[in-house]
């Protein structure tokens, strides 16, 4: 689809520039934002869209379309970037995000969803929450930024709010609302948040926490298994939760049972990894119903 084309170019980022301290549209421009910094056309931008909240003030699409378009061009030109992606301005993004995107103009909504993905707003919870609860509006926007959120060590996150994310991706998965891309984003961004275990202890969370919630995902990937892309994640993020924090725990056998569903597949082309997991059902399960 052409948002996800365009959602997939906003992910991979543009090109950084030269190193070329002489370079003379560089010194311009530096000069330029340090006599009208990013920062107060941030703030100001923020005092309109509170007047226009509190009904004291009516924005109008060409004032949004003007500003999305400004915010979006110094995001995705890394000559501007440097001067607009500062802690402070991020931030004043972030708060901002949601109000662009509720715009209903749909141009707005299309240059902030890539603004969003230039700027790392994955990072600020105020975001990664507005699209947890709006992912039927974006889902292909939702998929990216909460899957780099799960990649990213510097996004702070809780394992509950981690959870939330992936009951997210099953809804996403489960009403077939992205594309193929979309999908192996996913599997792919789970899986290496989990191999790298952020947020930290997130992976004996969910095989003993949200096992429930482990077992939707690992099912809902699974209507995806003739891509060898989906099968390898389902087996890593089985690897790294149950592999290695499994526990015979009663509540946990209808989980066993789930995988034993789906487990034909997944044999057949990632044994090595996959039986691992299984002798480990066996093992451990085995010793409680032999020795309840």
């Amino acid at each position: 689809s052409p948002m996800a084309s365009d959602t997939e170019r906003a992910t991979t980022g543009a090109p950084q520039p030269d190193d070329d301290g002489d370079n003379p549209v560089r010194q311009a421009l530096a000069e330029a934002f340090e006599a009208h910094p990013i920062s107060k056309f941030l703030v100001a931008l923020k005092q309109q869209v509170m007047l226009h909240e509190k009904k004291r003030a009516m924005l109008t699409d060409l004032f949004m379309q003007v500003s999305a378009k400004f915010i979006w061009h110094c995001l995705s030109s890394p000559l501007f970037r440097l001067h607009f992606t500062t802690t402070a301005n991020l931030e004043v993004m972030a708060e901002l995000m949601p109000f662009f995107l509720n715009w209903p103009h749909k141009d707005v909504k299309h240059l902030m969803s890539e603004a969003a993905l230039y700027a790392g707003l994955h990072r600020f919870s105020v975001v990664t929450d507005y699209l947890v609860d709006n992912y039927r509006k974006y889902p292909e926007l939702a998929c990216a930024m909460l899957t780099k959120a799960l990649v990213d060590n510097e996004a702070v996150l809780r394992p509950k709010q981690a959870a939330e994310f992936l009951q997210t991706f099953v809804e996403l998965l489960r009403g077939r609302s992205l594309s193929r891309t979309g999908v192996h984003r996913m599997a792919v961004g789970i899986a290496i948040g989990l191999v790298a275990d952020h947020p930290e202890g997130m992976c004996a969370y969910l095989i003993q926490r949200e096992h429930v919630l482990l077992g939707e995902v690992l099912e809902q990937l699974h209507a995806y298994h003739e891509s060898g892309t989906v099968k390898e994640c389902i087996v890593a993020i089985l690897a790294r939760t149950a592999g290695a924090h499994y526990k015979a725990l009663p509540e946990l056998d209808g989980f066993v049972l789930r995988i034993l569903d789906i487990a034909a597949p997944l044999l057949e082309s990632e044994f090595v990894m996959f039986f691992p997991v299984l002798h480990r059902f066996a093992n451990i399960g085995g010793k409680r119903v032999k020795h309840p």
